[in-house]
């Protein structure tokens, strides 16, 4: 009896291919043509359809024959190529119960993995979808697997895990984050907006604005020498910011204490720095092309023995972020679940006295 998936001639009267383990038993199998459905679908769009399906499956037939007898040893590859995503193979050899229940739980880890990525659980999460993923092809090899001895069974297995690697899941994470990009906000001055520790998710190089607006919340590099440039007295460090675009180009920036105005009309609460209470300082400025204004109120910054002056000065130099070091737009604040929530739409309380930046004696 010829196995309709991999062609193999097996002895009559087995039940599964000795080759693919498909199911050869058709008794069971109900001949009775299927009721036609209520949905029309265009005749033209239908053949095209299965036009593209038979075509993919023409495909697959002629790689198992070409690859089968010289590179995998008798395995077809069709089932192989299919189990690009877990269960598909299984479910095409009429194991639909075992397939359905891989892809399921496969999508579920998937679903786990993006929900941790960026944390201390991100890689184990990550681990345990290529692994699920490589059982699944496991389980289409089982019969040849078994003919093989210890050390070629570990050989196998790795040799799957490398290309699931390879060419499914780090090109996938690459494409990924390329879109959205996780960042943990580590070493800053907490607020009831940001916390020391928060993960986020920002824009990735594909999706990264070529503008920004007031009131966006972005991710901007901290270049520390620019800070201690013409001060010998404060010690900053090379690092990154979240903060509140205040000012763009060209804008008029007033700043007296607490007080912001943008082109003379004050600031609204919605609109500050993130983090309240951000230490007063003065400047009065206008904002050169490709440079915005973002009070730093969560950068942590060693100050020694400066004056008012000094400090305004400092900070008014500080707020000036160039357009080539902010790296993107915040979206969401992801971890910890309890605080979830899209960035932006949040209003900055009023400042508070109490200072971000605190000279040290």
């Amino acid at each position: 009896m010829q196995c309709p998936n991999c062609e193999f001639n097996n002895i009559p009267g087995q039940r599964t291919c000795a080759r693919c383990t498909s199911v050869l038993d058709f008794g069971s199998i109900d001949v009775t043509p299927p009721r036609a459905g209520t949905t029309v679908i265009p005749l033209r769009f239908r053949s095209r359809l299965e036009i593209i399906a038979s075509h993919i499956d023409y495909r697959l037939a002629n790689a198992s024959r070409r690859l089968g007898a010289s590179v995998l040893n008798d395995v077809s590859v069709a089932p192989l190529l299919r189990s690009i995503v877990p269960g598909w193979a299984h479910r095409h050899r009429g194991q639909r119960r075992l397939g359905w229940f891989l892809t399921w739980v496969w999508l579920g880890l998937m679903l786990v993995a993006a929900a941790l990525m960026g944390g201390p659980f991100g890689w184990t999460a990550y681990f345990a979808v290529v692994g699920w993923h490589g059982l699944a092809i496991n389980l289409i090899l089982n019969r040849r697997l078994i003919e093989m001895n210890v050390l070629a069974r570990m050989g196998t297995g790795l040799f799957i895990w490398v290309c699931l690697n390879a060419f499914i899941y780090l090109p996938a994470g690459v494409m990924l984050q390329r879109l959205v990009t996780p960042f943990q906000a580590d070493g800053i001055l907490s607020g009831p907006l940001l916390v020391d520790g928060d993960l986020l998710l920002t824009t990735g190089p594909a999706l990264r604005p070529t503008a920004y607006q007031r009131g966006d919340i972005v991710l901007y590099r901290v270049r520390g020498d620019s800070l201690r440039a013409g001060y010998t007295n404060i010690n900053a460090r090379d690092g990154f910011g979240v903060e509140r675009i205040i000012g763009l180009p060209g804008d008029h920036i007033e700043v007296e204490g607490a007080t912001i105005k943008v082109n003379g009309a004050p600031v609204s609460a919605a609109d500050l720095p993130i983090r309240p209470g951000f230490r007063a300082f003065s400047c009065n400025l206008v904002l050169p092309k490709g440079c915005y204004f973002i009070v730093p109120s969560t950068l942590v910054m060693q100050v020694y023995h400066m004056d008012q002056a000094q400090t305004s000065e400092l900070l008014s130099s500080a707020s000036q972020v160039r357009s080539d070091d902010i790296l993107g737009r915040v979206l969401i604040r992801w971890r910890p679940f309890r605080r979830m929530a899209v960035l932006g739409s949040t209003p900055s309380p009023v400042p508070t006295s109490a200072p971000s930046l605190e000279p040290t004696p």
